[in-house]
């Protein structure tokens, strides 16, 4: 911890243009962040150890964009985006998205999953040079009703078990690996 932290002070102007229809929904929203005294991981005495100060005074700008298809009474298609204009407060993605299928029968219920998220590539620290190239990454879950207040689920991240790494300052050579694939059924109840 840091005892010396101060508020962090964040302004943020907003311009949404929202769209409804029976069967299609859009939102367009262009965003700009003022951060002043941001709270943000910094070396601790220039050991491999983090604490928190506040060191960001940055601008932020972008657009974020999402869109609902209603297909039919049982399908349903749901795409989002985002564009940042500026770089992120730490080395981050600044294009990314999401589109997700589903797909209602009766008592199943079907679910595709895909996040495309941008390149990232970081300048030589400690004599290695971080790069991650763009990537998708494919989940599904199918569930059923057993009843009104029971259902069993069936879900897959990572479906494809695509190798990736995101950056974190406080490794090496940057690398941290991302979750490999993973399967899980659960049982739910309601109360």
């Amino acid at each position: 911890g840091n005892d010396n932290l101060t508020s962090e002070f964040v302004k943020t102007t907003e311009l949404v243009w929202i769209f409804q229809d029976k069967d299609f929904s859009s939102e367009i929203v262009f965003f700009h962040n003022d951060l002043r005294d941001f709270i943000n991981k910094v070396p601790f005495s220039g050991s491999a150890q983090f604490t928190f100060d506040n060191t960001v005074d940055i601008k932020i700008s972008g657009l974020e964009n999402s869109v609902n298809f209603e297909l039919s009474e049982e399908v349903r298609l749901s795409l989002n985006y985002t564009h940042l204009f500026d770089d992120p407060i730490n080395e981050s993605f600044k294009h990314f998205g999401s589109a997700n299928l589903s797909y209602n029968w009766g008592r199943w219920k079907f679910n595709t999953n895909v996040i495309w998220r941008d390149e990232v590539k970081i300048p030589q620290i400690n004599d290695m040079r971080f790069v991650q190239e763009h990537y998708l990454l494919v989940s599904g879950k199918v569930s059923y009703n057993l009843d009104d207040k029971q259902k069993v689920s069936l879900v897959a991240q990572n479906l494809f078990n695509k190798g990736y790494v995101v950056f974190d300052p406080r490794v090496f050579n940057g690398e941290v690996p991302g979750k490999g694939r993973e399967i899980s059924i659960s049982y739910s109840y309601l109360f």
